[in-house]
């Protein structure tokens, strides 16, 4: 997971991820597997 201004996040299966809000961010598939995950976006005001 890329996070402008943030280090790369290295997801492996059954892992959780944050992203704060407000934030420029993308998913890439770096590996040889189909990419599945779930993508939960709460009102934070």
């Amino acid at each position: 997971m890329v996070i402008t201004d943030r280090p790369t996040l290295i997801l492996r299966t059954s892992r959780v991820a944050y992203c704060p809000p407000r934030t420029e961010h993308n998913v890439i598939n770096t590996g040889s597997g189909q990419l599945r995950y779930i993508y939960i976006v709460a009102k934070t005001e």
